[in-house]
């Protein structure tokens, strides 16, 4: 994980994505397939499908924490794009290289009734994860920041994880940063499999291309580095509510 300033706060929208395929990771396993070639690659690709199209964006290395599984994953921060169609348009394309059964879209609106909470905290991984857990905050990503510190991205499409942020935050005497918007997941719910994700990826892909036809495309020139077998390999198993499909933005 790599430090920086800013955060969630100074983009437009932000989409969060992995290219892994493991069930019921470790935090420590996912700590090392940071580094791994998988995840270079794959944020290399992220980064290529933005570029084709034009957004204006910066992608940083993450981890997902459910606190009994982990995953790396690839923050994409937005500051110049055309219309949200064309952010779910880069995502589906991610969700679709990686195999993925879904990947996470947010856009700031003033007046939106989801939040994701941002705060950073000067204390060792390992303690920040027991915080969150010990207040109920059981869906999370980490980042390594400046100074050695912790940065904490809760996504709370529910609101549901409020209370729990506050008493992490009064914990490590912090201040939250509340991003308001509108977010979704787009792939499919827990209990479907990766090929039901692959056609609703291709579906809006090919939805996008029809409505713009004059708009950039990517392109991906690159053969799938798993076979098709892995779209129907193992469920999800994170046991986290996904209310995801096409067109479902408030």
């Amino acid at each position: 994980m790599e430090g920086r300033p800013g955060g969630v706060s100074k983009s437009q929208a932000v989409g969060f994505s992995s290219p892994n395929v493991l069930e019921n990771q470790s935090f420590e396993q996912a700590m090392k397939s940071l580094s791994g070639e998988r995840h270079k690659w794959y944020r290399r690709k992220s980064d290529e499908v933005d570029s084709s199209v034009g957004v204006t964006f910066k992608s940083f290395s993450i981890i997902g924490d459910w606190g009994n599984s982990a995953k790396d994953r690839v923050l994409t921060l937005y500051t110049d794009y055309q219309d949200y169609d064309e952010l779910r348009y880069v995502m589906a394309w991610k969700g679709l290289i990686a195999k993925q059964y879904s990947v996470l879209l947010f856009e700031q609106q003033e007046n939106g009734r989801q939040s994701i909470y941002q705060f950073d905290v000067d204390d060792k991984i390992e303690n920040v994860r027991e915080t969150l857990e010990k207040h109920g905050v059981k869906e999370r990503s980490l980042e390594r920041v400046e100074n050695d510190k912790i940065r904490v991205y809760i996504v709370d499409l529910e609101s549901k994880y409020r209370d729990g942020t506050r008493k992490v935050a009064e914990a490590y005497n912090v201040k939250i940063e509340e991003i308001n918007g509108t977010g979704e997941f787009i792939g499919v719910e827990s209990n479907q499999s990766r090929r039901e994700a692959r056609d609703i990826y291709e579906q809006l892909i090919r939805e996008y291309e029809q409505r713009w036809p004059n708009r950039k495309r990517y392109k991906d020139k690159e053969p799938r580095r798993l076979g098709l077998g892995e779209w129907d390999s193992q469920r999800h198993a994170f046991n986290r509510p996904l209310i995801i499909g096409i067109g479902l933005k408030e």
